[in-house]
């Protein structure tokens, strides 16, 4: 648990801190060696804070309890009480914090989330899945971060589960999961037969962005960000290689390909028509064929043609 941070401003917090890995974010609102102070002397909300950005758990919370005996009112102090305990294993105290950090608007959304995490994990399933509901009806939740949280695992056997999944406001369309064929680990040949490079493709942001990471036999690198524009209902490719070549595309999935038409620049500025099909054949394999075009569209050349295998 707890492995990848970023730092998010203040008015993001409340979407941040959610207790899933790696997709937990934190807010880290000063840094101590930038300011040249000690840790007394920072301008920050609560002593609590220096030691929640170093994930000294125990001391942060023992900082946080403080401030909720002083102002049980501190929303942001009963969020981050929450967190520490729950980073600490000490989910009874966990779950008490998390229900008073709900309690505050602006905390709600994840403290309900950190909340049926750590129902969860405690074995109080419907309770948990009662603080799920609550949080994503708030819609500020991504759906695909839940089905990939650990600490939902125990839910994932309930037909309650996947219902709130399904009816998230967020849930992803199928529109979204058009290029799913495309995702994966894959080796790249030529139509003779030549292996010509490597592709990673990815999904990423909860699902709702491909990236392409190309790296051809003779070292050259390129990637490519994917993603569907619901206000088009058009996918958009945006293709940069480390040599500069720019390619940008629009287009759908139809009779069996997704099939991109847009331009291509390379480094000097020659500007081309470009089509890209991508197939999926019923052997798991993608056949990927790029035209280009440098009278308008009146002739066209295949400028790429190769078939992805999955790597073994």
């Amino acid at each position: 648990m707890l492995k990848n941070f970023l730092s998010v401003t203040d008015n993001q917090l409340q979407l941040a801190l959610v207790l899933t890995l790696p997709l937990l974010a934190i807010l880290l609102p000063y840094g101590q060696e930038a300011l040249g102070m000690a840790p007394t002397q920072l301008p920050i909300r609560s002593a609590g804070d220096h030691f929640f950005s170093r994930q000294d758990w125990n001391s942060a919370a023992a900082a946080y309890e403080r401030d909720v005996a002083t102002n049980p009112e501190n929303g942001r102090a009963w969020f981050r009480l929450g967190y520490a305990y729950h980073a600490m294993e000490a989910l009874d105290k966990a779950i008490i914090a998390h229900k008073r950090a709900a309690k505050f608007p602006r905390f709600a959304p994840t403290a309900n989330y950190n909340l049926a995490c750590a129902l969860a994990l405690t074995g109080k399933k419907k309770a948990a899945l009662n603080a799920l509901e609550v949080a994503l009806t708030s819609g500020r939740i991504n759906p695909q971060m839940v089905r990939n949280d650990p600490d939902l695992i125990s839910l994932h056997d309930d037909a309650r589960f996947e219902r709130l999944l399904h009816n998230h406001p967020n849930a992803l369309l199928a529109e979204y999961e058009q290029l799913d064929f495309w995702v994966g680990d894959w080796d790249v040949f030529s139509k003779r037969g030549e292996q010509v490079g490597q592709n990673k493709i990815e999904k990423l942001e909860g699902g709702f962005l491909i990236q392409e990471n190309w790296t051809s036999s003779r070292g050259r690198t390129g990637k490519s960000t994917n993603y569907y524009d619901p206000a088009t209902n058009k996918w958009r490719q945006i293709w940069i290689s480390a040599d500069g070549e720019l390619s940008q595309f629009s287009g759908s999935f139809s009779e069996g390909a997704m099939r991109f038409e847009g331009t291509s620049v390379n480094p000097r500025g020659k500007r081309e028509q470009a089509r890209i099909t991508l197939t999926p054949k019923p052997d798991g394999k993608v056949h990927h064929l790029s035209k280009h075009s440098g009278d308008e569209g009146k002739t066209w050349y295949v400028y790429f043609d190769g078939t992805y295998v999955p790597k073994e």
